[in-house]
Parts: C-alpha cells; sequence; structure tokens
C-alpha cells in the first residue's frame, strides 16, 4: 500500500499508468474518427475531477491513497488518474447507449445503469474502510473487519459505526453518486446537443462542452445533496433511492429491444470496461494483501458482477443486428467510421 510519504506500490503504478495509456488511445482514435468528441471527453475529466475535490473537502467521507500524480496536499488530494478514468466512464457508457434504438432523452438512465455496474466490482476490490464514530469524521488509515470492504486500499471510505446500507463494506451513497454523475452529465449533454449540436463545428463543440460541464456540475450537486436530506427528512430508506436511480435505466433497457444500429462496435467503447475487470481479477489473484482476505462468498460475488457487467455490455452494444446485405448498406442511423 501506499500512503502519503512514500512512493506508490507496483500495483497502484499499474492501475494509474494503465489509465493514461488507454484514456490517451481512446483520444488519439477518436481524434481521428471523431473529433467533435474530443471536447466532451476531456471536459468530462475536470468536470469530474471538480465533483470528488469538492466532496472529499467538504464530507470527508473517503479520502484517497498517494498515486503518482496527485492534485492538493493530504489528506485532501486527489490523484489526476480518477478524473482521467471518469472521463473514460462517461465516454464509454454515453457512446455505448448511441447503439439502441431509443429516444435521447431515455439515454441518462440507462447510461447510469451501464456505469454503476463496473463499480459494483470495481470499489469492493481497490477501495478499503475504516470505521468512525460518527458521519464526517476523517479516517486516515485502513481497517478491515467482518462486512467492510476488502481491497487495496486505493482510497479508503470512513464509514459510520452505525451504518448498514452497505455493498462489502461499501455505502450505498457511492453508487447512488455514480449514479448521480453519470445521469447528471449525459442527461445536460443530451438537451444540448439536441438543441446545438446537429450543425456544430468543432468549436462549437469546445463551447457546449464548457456548458455541459458547469451545467452538469450543479446537475449533480443537486441530486447529491438530495441524498442525506431524503434519508434524514423524508425518513426513506437507502435502498429506495438506489431503486430510484437505476431501476428506470434497466426498464428502458429492456424497453430498447434487442435491436440494434448498425454502427461499428468500436473498441474505443469498451476497452475500458475491459481493462477495469481484467485489472480487478488479476489482483484477486496475484495480490497477496487482498486474496488472503478473499472468501467463497465474495468470490462467488464477483464472478457474478463479472458476468453481469458483461452481458449487459454486450447487450446494449450488440443485441441482436441486422444481417448485413447489398440492400441494407443504408442505414437508419449514422455510422461512425471504423477503426
Amino acid at each position: 500500500m501506499g500512503s502519503q510519504g512514500q512512493f506508490p506500490s507496483i500495483p497502484y503504478v499499474l492501475f494509474e499508468l494503465g489509465i493514461y495509456v488507454t484514456a490517451a488511445y481512446v483520444l488519439v482514435k477518436l481524434w481521428r474518427t471523431q473529433p467533435e468528441k474530443v471536447p466532451r471527453m476531456l471536459v468530462a475529466m475536470v468536470f469530474a475531477g471538480a465533483l470528488e475535490i469538492f466532496d472529499i473537502r467538504t464530507t470527508h467521507t473517503y479520502h484517497y491513497d498517494r498515486f503518482l500524480l496527485m492534485w492538493g496536499d493530504w489528506p485532501n488530494w486527489f490523484p489526476i488518474c480518477i478524473a482521467v478514468a471518469w472521463g473514460l466512464v462517461l465516454h464509454s457508457t454515453m457512446e455505448a447507449c448511441e447503439h439502441l434504438f431509443a429516444s435521447r432523452w431515455a439515454r441518462p438512465p440507462m447510461v447510469a445503469v451501464l456505469a454503476v455496474s463496473v463499480d459494483l466490482l470495481l470499489d469492493p476490490v481497490v477501495a478499503s474502510s475504516r470505521i468512525v464514530a460518527e458521519p464526517g469524521m476523517a479516517c486516515d488509515a485502513t481497517w478491515v473487519g467482518p462486512g467492510q470492504a476488502i481491497g487495496l486500499g486505493f482510497w479508503v471510505w470512513c464509514v459510520p459505526e452505525a451504518e448498514h446500507s452497505l455493498i462489502w463494506g461499501i455505502p450505498f451513497g457511492n453508487f447512488y453518486a455514480w449514479g448521480a454523475v453519470t445521469l447528471g452529465f449525459s442527461a445536460v449533454a443530451e438537451v444540448l446537443q439536441a438543441r446545438f449540436g446537429k450543425h456544430a463545428t468543432l468549436g462549437d463543440q469546445w463551447v457546449l462542452a464548457v456548458v455541459n460541464g458547469v451545467v452538469g456540475y450543479h446537475a449533480v450537486q443537486l441530486l447529491i445533496q438530495a441524498y442525506p436530506k431524503l434519508i434524514v427528512y423524508a425518513h426513506l430508506p437507502e435502498w429506495s433511492l438506489m431503486l430510484a436511480m437505476f431501476l428506470p435505466g434497466f426498464v428502458l433497457i429492456a424497453r430498447a429491444g434487442a435491436r440494434r444500429t448498425d454502427r461499428p462496435v468500436l473498441l474505443t467503447t469498451w476497452i475500458f470496461v475491459a481493462t477495469t475487470l481484467f485489472f480487478c481479477y488479476t489482483a484477486m489473484v496475484t495480490q497477496s494483501v487482498l486474496r488472503d482476505r478473499l472468501t467463497l462468498v465474495f468470490v462467488l460475488y464477483s464472478l457474478a458482477v463479472g458476468v453481469a457487467t458483461v452481458g449487459l455490455y454486450y447487450w446494449v452494444l450488440c443485441g441482436r443486428r441486422a444481417p448485413r446485405t447489398r440492400t441494407a448498406s443504408i442505414s437508419t442511423a449514422p455510422s461512425a467510421p471504423a477503426e
């Protein structure tokens, strides 16, 4: 494990460099084939990084361990690679949903479902947690105990002692926030593209991306800040808020049916999902600090989540495509350039 005064260990470095390499590949491919989407992905990194920095400094619900490139000072620092990873998450999920024959306005809830399916494995594998006496208390070390996060400690959750709404030690609020970030950003993007994107130049797309980031930031803050208020004042159980965030996306994905557009399924759309799953499963096998904590139940959970995530992305990206014939060469939807 790394610490604030030491060079990060090998798993940290591999995780961080893997994100940078993947992002560089995706951005180069986009610049060559779909340059109008580069601004949105770059702004998404700044947008998500700003959200996390604000959250870390105001709530103290979690903190990050040391990576190579950090923004700020301990304990409120933030790894640059996490902001880059958010750009990949938002790009991958929004691109994937464009393969569905579904309304533009139906896409944001589906984007939220695709995003959280990855984090249901990622967070338990790479995060750890420490028990604190009450909400808002900072924690500065990892603590592993019954029912708590068992991961590598890339980031550490400060879990109140009375908190019971957890998935392998990770608070429900984390998964809700994943939905809020992806739902809010993609919803604003769809509104802007529907209104201004049809004839927008590359310069116009930069303006739209910046507006997307600013408006999306405030939209997501409203969603995240509503979470504790609904729990405390409306007495809503946390599981009901999770259902409200993700059930619409599942329903809309199912209602979209099996038919897909003939847009080519590009590597830039699914490479982040594939590399994330690969890292998680490799870490479970090779890292003794993680392997020694694994239980049969967690292994079965991780396999089930992995299979479900792969199946979900395959369904959204591929579904059932019409056979390619000479007469079917004219698409009912615009096709992206092949890689």
